[in-house]
């Protein structure tokens, strides 16, 4: 009793002395997020103009609805072939199309052609200039000219007609001016890189954006392109930060996987990451088969659960279902005044750099996380301990040396690596993923003896209370872990989801593994040592085979499903219109790995050493192993915000405790009804005292003599 007593006043302080530490974190973290809380809503110019013309609308009209409709920014793309085709101004032509145009008399039969160049027939000189001023800096000034003799109107660029769709052509400055001055709008620049952009030529650029900007045109930029790559990619990204922050423009991330992420994008926003704002877009695919209220859900939810500040919208250009072209933009316009516009508080916000808390040096956020280290390792120490008490072999060589061995260890090497700033990035990733990774095993070893005295319970209302007791102990703990990776990883880098957490499939494989495989163990110093022995020496039947594949099976689609990114690509669309339900409903939506399957497990697994259905216990473990390893990640997706992470585990337990609840008076209830079925299921304990419950083990006890006459024609 007495060493119950000291190594749970040790869990407690420790869990004290790392809270002591994490909290100044995380609540400077809490007040960073809540000041980076104003969305900004922009619809893409060029969709616009192809919804004004499938509409038969001018696209004036179009755009004094969207901004009667709550719109404050639109993005105008850089003008390239398509576009300048589009809007009537120019067209591309190789040599044949030019000689063809001469025998029409359309442009002088006096003209020059190059057979090895592309042209470009402009309206008028200005066109012309602005196209040739746009492709020297795709080209440079050497491979682009006006054609003489064409009155200024061609241009000729020294290159494959086939690469003109990849080559940007400049700003329509035009059109941003109309936007600004007529309609109020603000301006994001959507440029083009190009492998030719030098120093010179993004400082030219730069001036230009500088002097709007000053006006108040436009207000950041999100690159685009067929090249799908930022201004410097690849040499000159640290030009870029630089003149980003000199221009006092804001950055665009646009919320991609990471296979299609933008070349450079990532680099750039972390050489500035006071300047990112976090864009979220629907493809125009995608949206197609959506109706409006279901974009709008995804959208809010991005706001809310994804720090997503700039919401990138582009209009419906076909019918939904039943509702006309006019209708379903109409209903999607309503749904951006009604479900998005609370959420709009002015121009899209960004972090500063006080927001910042990763500062090297001899500095607090160091001394914090060497704390969070020491707490971190003695919860290690802890969990070794408990689990040599009653193993020899292992107590030879773990004691109180080699654990305060590993503790000086742990926090040296986290003190230097914070001090210096060599290595902290994966000093810090790595006590991350020990946090979320110990504190649900060292839950679970903390808590067997308590729900293994279950079946002392007098009534099933005292193991429901015990299981109660089991669920809060186990997700405190974890809750705890989850913490302390939280403020570890609590740098802009990861708020802005420019790094994520690459532990979080590893760790939910590990959890629940570990901890079936210590209650193995358990097993086999509880008495079934033997009967272990026997099963892993038995045959691999056929149906053994059969249940590892479904189990590996399940085990994948669980792993595909845990991450930062891949776990809605195997989610159907039935699961997520419950997803949305459950968000509506709650506000948060809770993990179904946690008030479906691990919260109610823990609620209910005294209940089953109560009604002494031992077989099922470990099932109800594993299934509790995972539901915390699935807590633990939620605090693993550091661009989440922490109050949101709170009030996700809050709603879980809540309804994890009622589904638990329900399950353990539905087990209760069905005992008897399942007495005859359950000769399997039930394990009795060595002290059973009272008649019925020997009269029970007589009745569900198996008949030796079949068992003999059954081992014989086995054997025969």
């Amino acid at each position: 009793m007495k060493k119950n007593i000291s190594w749970g006043l040790s869990l407690v302080l420790i869990v004290i002395l790392g809270l002591v530490a994490a909290l100044p974190l995380i609540v400077s973290r809490v007040g960073s997020e809540q000041r980076n809380n104003s969305t900004e809503v922009l619809f893409d110019y060029a969709a616009l103009n192809d919804y004004a013309r499938r509409s038969g609308t001018s696209l004036d009209t179009v755009l004094a609805w969207c901004k009667a409709s709550g719109v404050t920014a639109i993005a105008v793309e850089e003008s390239s072939r398509d576009s300048l085709a589009l809007r009537g101004l120019a067209r591309a032509a190789n040599y044949f199309e030019m000689t063809d145009l001469q025998s029409q008399k359309r442009i002088d039969s006096a003209i020059k052609l190059d057979p090895m160049c592309a042209y470009y027939v402009a309206k008028d000189n200005a066109t012309a200039a602005k196209i040739k001023q746009g492709a020297a800096y795709s080209l440079g000034t050497d491979r682009v000219r006006l054609v003489p003799d064409s009155q200024g109107k061609v241009v000729e660029l020294a290159c494959d007609i086939r690469d003109l769709p990849t080559l940007g052509l400049g700003i329509p400055y035009d059109v941003v001016k109309k936007l600004h001055d007529k309609y109020a709008f603000k301006v994001w620049l959507r440029p083009w890189n190009s492998p030719k952009l030098d120093e010179t030529s993004l400082t030219n650029i730069f001036k230009t954006y500088a002097q709007l900007a000053k006006q108040g045109q436009i207000e950041g930029l999100i690159f685009g392109g067929l090249r799908n790559e930022v201004y410097g990619y690849p040499k000159n990204l640290e030009i870029t930060a630089k003149l980003l922050e000199q221009a006092d423009l804001k950055l665009g991330v646009i919320e991609l996987a990471p296979k299609a992420q933008q070349k450079g994008v990532v680099t750039l926003a972390k050489l500035c990451p006071e300047r990112v704002v976090r864009v979220m877009a629907v493809s125009p695919s995608h949206q197609a088969k959506l109706d409006p209220d279901t974009v709008i859900s995804m959208y809010s939810l991005g706001v809310r659960e994804r720090g997503i500040r700039l919401i990138y919208c582009r209009p419906y250009l076909d019918g939904v279902e039943k509702l006309s072209l006019e209708e379903v933009n109409s209903a999607f316009m309503s749904g951006i005044q009604k479900g998005l516009a609370p959420l709009f508080k002015g121009q899209a916000s960004t972090y500063s750099i006080s927001d910042n808390l990763a500062k090297t040096g001899f500095t607090l956020w160091s001394l914090a996380i060497t704390a969070i280290s020491a707490s971190i390792a003695l919860c290690f120490i802890l969990l070794v301990t408990l689990l040599c008490r009653e193993n020899t072999l292992c107590q030879r060589f773990w004691g109180r040396r080699s654990a305060f061995a590993l503790l000086l260890l742990v926090v040296f090497i986290t003190a230097l690596s914070c001090v210096s700033g060599l290595g902290c990035h994966w000093v810090r990733i790595l006590l991350a993923l020990s946090a979320v990774t110990i504190m649900p095993i060292l839950a679970y070893v903390v808590l067997v003896p308590f729900w293994e005295r279950a079946q002392e319970c007098s009534s099933i209302w005292n193991a429901i209370g015990d299981g109660l007791i089991v669920m809060a102990v186990s997700v405190s703990l974890t809750l705890f872990g989850g913490l302390l990776a939280g403020a570890l990883l609590s740098d802009l880098n990861y708020m802005l989801s420019l790094d994520v957490f690459r532990g979080v499939k590893l760790h939910s494989l590990l959890v629940p593994l570990v901890i079936f495989v210590i209650w193995l163990v358990q097993q086999g110093r509880n008495g079934g040592l033997d009967s272990l022995i026997k099963f892993l020496e038995s045959e691999v039947k056929l149906w053994h085979v059969v249940l590892f594949f479904v189990f590996a099976i399940v085990a994948a689609f669980y792993l595909i499903r845990t991450g930062n990114s891949g776990g809605d690509l195997v989610v159907s669309e039935s699961e997520r219109a419950f997803r949305r339900w459950l968000d509506g409903t709650l506000g948060v939506r809770p993990r179904f790995k946690e008030f479906i399957l691990g919260n109610p497990a823990l609620v209910l697994l005294p209940t089953l050493v109560f009604l002494r259905w031992r077989s099922c216990v470990p099932l109800a473990v594993l299934a509790g192993a995972v539901g915390m390893a699935s807590l633990s990640d939620t605090y693993g997706h550091i661009h989440t915000p922490i109050l949101v992470s709170l009030q996700r585990t809050t709603n879980g337990v809540v309804l994890g405790c009622i589904i638990g609840i329900i399950l353990a008076l539905v087990c209760y209830g069905l005992k008897n009804l399942l007495v005859p079925y359950t000769k399997l299921l039930v394990q009795p304990s060595s002290d059973v005292s009272t008649s019925s419950e020997a009269e029970f083990i007589a009745v569900s006890a198996p008949n030796e003599s079949v068992e003999r006459k059954f081992e014989d024609n086995e054997a025969k």
